[in-house]
């Protein structure tokens, strides 16, 4: 019922894959580990709200098509019953 962008969640998917990278090579080392969150950690809350973001357009999306599908509905009715 939901149609999200793949576009937008292709996007979302890299930025979190390219985040995860840079934290996996930070990790490798005891000396880079307290490195690798604070340069990452602004990244990350930005993925976190374009998530959320891409989660409320698929519900504002999904409430729409509902409503259309029934204002169709009664208007076709209408229409029928003339």
């Amino acid at each position: 019922m939901f149609r999200t962008s793949g576009k937008k969640l292709g996007k979302i998917t890299d930025a979190q894959q390219t985040v995860d990278e840079i934290r996996d090579i930070f990790s490798l080392s005891p000396l880079t580990q307290p490195i690798g969150e604070p340069a990452t950690g602004s990244e990350q809350q930005e993925i976190e709200a374009g998530k959320q973001r891409t989660a409320q357009h698929g519900l504002l999306a999904g409430w729409l098509e509902f409503r259309g599908i029934v204002v169709f509905v009664v208007g076709l009715g209408l229409l029928l019953s003339i």
